[in-house]
């Protein structure tokens, strides 16, 4: 069974969704997470921690928030401990005070068929920070208005609209891999 190594029960809940009919298992093992704005680095070092760790295919995965109105390089992997600080209405009245509400989130998976067999799949999406609307999901659900949209994450999610979140199109393309490639 392919495990999902993540605490989080929120990104557990919609892999179990986006992936179906691929059995999930989730795996809450403390991994570390490496200090860098390279994404890709980030996701790389909790992969290889992991490997001391745990036997079989797993994957991690991980969203980046960008603020257009912080040069498009903040919070980035910074974002978790962003959002802990700032929650929903500080980092909406935050924005308000930059040059730019527009954003960019991207959602990398790293997948780990076994120590030699590394896989990456990416998503991203643009769109605006807004005043908090929505009950559902976590993090940036609230605030985070794709373009073209007219509702945030949260708002889509309710209606079960999973296809606008960059977590969303990752999976997708994890779960393309998974159903071509492992029998």
């Amino acid at each position: 069974m392919l495990k999902f190594i993540t605490g989080n029960k929120g990104k557990f809940g919609e892999a179990v969704l986006m992936l179906a009919p691929i059995p999930v298992s989730q795996l809450d093992i403390d991994v570390d997470e490496i200090q860098t704005l390279d994404h890709k680095k980030v996701i790389a070092h909790k992969l290889a921690h992991a490997l001391g760790h745990q036997t079989g295919d797993f994957f991690i995965e991980d969203t980046c928030v960008y603020f257009e109105g912080l040069k498009n390089k903040l919070p980035g992997t910074y974002a978790r401990s962003f959002w802990e600080v700032m929650g929903a209405k500080g980092t909406h009245d935050f924005i308000k005070r930059l040059s730019s509400d527009r954003a960019e989130m991207h959602s990398v998976i790293g997948y780990a068929e076994n120590k030699n067999k590394i896989h990456f799949f990416s998503s991203r999406i643009k769109g605006k920070i807004v005043k908090p609307k929505g009950t559902y999901g976590f993090g940036y659900d609230r605030i985070f208005r794709p373009d073209k949209t007219g509702k945030t994450l949260s708002e889509l999610k309710e209606q079960g609209k999973f296809e606008y979140s960059p977590r969303c199109g990752a999976m997708n393309k994890l779960k393309k891999y998974l159903l071509a490639n492992i029998a």
